[in-house]
């Protein structure tokens, strides 16, 4: 299925707030896993600044801190994120609504390094997403939105993870 262009999985319903996209589905983890796949190290962002190297590592650090596996960042909720994160939060996981553009990131998950060995990188992020399939996080707290209940990780790491493959046309 395609809407505006971009690939989504079978298991996307377009805007519905029943049977949420979750990553914890196998469907929807190897349709991710396909996606990853099919990115081209030369392909331009259609928003943003990021190179798909960098989202790549970006992606891995954020799924390995959501995991708790190789995690050197802490689980602190920050103080704009006491304020509005709960309320943010159901926004974000209230429906299969994609995340828009240019949406900031965390300081936490700012990568550095631009240029690597992506298909190296692009393993490590396949490693990730299967790694939900056993998903077990009791320490996880999001550092804007606070704790959530682990449909709010499965709603919210699919549609990070969306939003950047849509990133780069996949």
């Amino acid at each position: 299925m395609t809407i505006d262009g971009f690939f989504l999985p079978a298991t996307f319903k377009a805007y519905s707030s029943k049977g949420m996209t979750t990553i914890f589905d196998a469907a929807t983890r190897e349709a991710l896993i396909s996606r990853i796949q099919a990115l081209d190290p030369l392909a331009t962002p259609l928003w943003g600044k990021m190179k798909v190297f960098h989202m790549t590592v970006h992606c891995l650090i954020w799924n390995r801190w959501i995991l708790g596996v190789d995690n050197p960042i802490s689980y602190r909720h920050d103080l704009l994120g006491k304020i509005f994160g709960r309320r943010a939060l159901r926004y974000f996981t209230r429906d299969d609504r994609p995340i828009g553009k240019n949406i900031p990131t965390g300081k936490a998950f700012l990568v550095k390094e631009i240029h690597g060995e992506l298909a190296i990188k692009k393993q490590q992020l396949v490693e990730t997403i299967s790694g939900f399939t056993h998903f077990n996080n009791p320490a996880d707290l999001h550092d804007f939105f606070g704790k959530m209940t682990k449909k709010q990780i499965g709603i919210f790491a699919y549609k990070h993870m969306d939003h950047h493959l849509r990133q780069f046309g996949v």
